[in-house]
């Protein structure tokens, strides 16, 4: 069966559109507003232990910049994996239905 990882970059995303356009993809979406959320949250995590750094302040800040930091990377990879595993569902079921109508049309 074809699976996303054998896909070239132009197929992926002709993928995704028809995917986007199909209409029923509120967990990506979901999952991609969580990645935009924590790009964001990185650039914040990234400037702020930066200014810290400059300031040569060591307090809790540091550390909870460590956490916002460490918890933008783990909600990246997750909201990745789910955008990537919603594409493979999609892909495994297209695969399928074409498998089903060629069978039905040799049955015939």
């Amino acid at each position: 069966m074809m699976n996303i990882n054998d896909l070239s970059k132009e197929e992926m995303k002709n993928i995704r559109d028809e995917f986007l356009a199909k209409g029923d993809t509120e967990l990506y979406r979901k999952a991609n507003r969580i990645f935009i959320l924590a790009i964001i949250g990185l650039v914040f995590a990234v400037v702020s232990i930066t200014f810290h750094a400059y300031a040569n302040v060591l307090n809790w800040g540091n550390v909870i910049d460590g956490f916002l930091l460490l918890f933008t990377l783990f909600f990246i990879h997750r909201a990745i994996l789910i955008k990537r595993g919603e594409l493979n569902k999609y892909i495994m079921l297209k695969n399928l239905s074409k498998k089903l109508t060629k069978s039905k049309k040799k049955a015939k």
